[in-house]
């Protein structure tokens, strides 16, 4: 599901599987760069990889709050990780932005991540956030 735009919450009010796949073709974009999603993780309460599995507490309500919204933390202190809020509220669980093909702002892109290479310049999620 490409989109053009902003995407209205209602689009992440639904299940975080259904989410994670019509993220993959939208593009997201900061400042003077943006990528197009190529790949994409969802993560719900019910898994033991999910920051929410623990339930609601200062660090993960984020998780539990109204879709739509970004939630962004760093991996193991050092890398920040774009999550997008999935499910109704009261519900934990995000999409791992994971992967993105860049498409504007590719020069920005590289004076950030300090790499040449294209293939390798938005290939993670915290090689995205970095880039963008």
């Amino acid at each position: 599901m490409a989109a053009t735009g902003e995407l209205p919450a209602r689009f992440y009010d639904r299940p975080v599987l259904d989410v994670a796949r019509d993220l993959v073709g939208c593009t997201i974009s900061h400042d003077d760069c943006a990528g197009v999603i190529v790949e994409t993780e969802a993560y719900h309460q019910s898994e033991p990889a999910c920051h929410a599995f623990v339930g609601l507490t200062p660090r993960t309500r984020t998780l539990f709050g109204p879709p739509g919204i970004a939630y962004i933390y760093r991996s193991y202190g050092i890398h920040a990780l774009l999550n997008a809020v999935a499910e109704p509220e009261g519900v934990g669980a995000a999409v791992l932005i994971r992967a993105l093909e860049p498409v504007q702002g590719i020069d920005r892109m590289i004076e950030r991540r300090g790499i040449h290479r294209l293939g390798q310049l938005c290939s993670g999620p915290g090689k995205l956030t970095q880039a963008l």
